[in-house]
């Protein structure tokens, strides 16, 4: 696993910084997942360092976001960032309201189930509940649920919805905190 490479092709873009991955690679060596979705893409710094991190492993990542006409100049990114970082154990859906339901079913029913899942879309409440209740519909039992930003001035209502809804809910076994990121571990 070369994390590094990733953090000298991915230079410029925001968000996942290399100490965050060297953080979660720690935690995926205990943990071992292989298929991983992630909730959120934007620029895809997160998503190439998620596929590297299970490269070795014949892993898969699986990314949602907006439509490509939603954020045009950033879906770009995504595919530039990845075939630069020679990754292509990546699939990205474009999710638009209409087929949101159809797409989130086929994740649910259709793939195997993830053992790993990032969420770091939508940023309100209204969002990021449903996203967490697909996480745990696709989540195989004992997996793990990443919440970036659970303490970000920016962003209250994730950390509303990590304080509130996730300890609470019959299907989390258990949760940590490291930094602005909260984990969730499925019953």
């Amino acid at each position: 696993m070369d994390l590094q490479r990733i953090a000298k092709t991915t230079t410029g873009f925001p968000y996942m910084r290399l100490q965050q991955a060297q953080q979660l690679a720690v935690r995926f060596v205990e943990w071992q997942p292989e298929n991983i979705l992630e909730i959120g893409t934007y620029h895809g710094t997160g998503t190439c360092y998620l596929a590297e991190m299970v490269r070795e492993r014949n892993g898969h990542v699986t990314t949602v976001d907006l439509p490509w006409t939603a954020t045009d100049r950033m879906n770009r990114q995504v595919e530039q960032q990845l075939e630069a970082c020679g990754l292509d154990n990546v699939t990205v859906f474009r999710r638009d309201d209409g087929a949101e339901g159809l797409m989130f079913e086929h994740l649910v029913n259709e793939k195997p189930p993830f053992d790993f899942v990032y969420i770091d879309g939508g940023h309100q409440w209204a969002k990021t509940v449903p996203q967490f209740c697909l996480a745990l519909a696709c989540l195989r039992p004992g997996g793990w649920i990443l919440f970036d930003d659970i303490d970000n001035e920016k962003y209250p209502e994730v950390g509303a919805v990590w304080q509130h809804v996730v300890p609470n809910h019959p299907g989390v076994i258990e949760t940590q905190e490291c930094g602005n990121w909260g984990f969730a571990r499925r019953a």
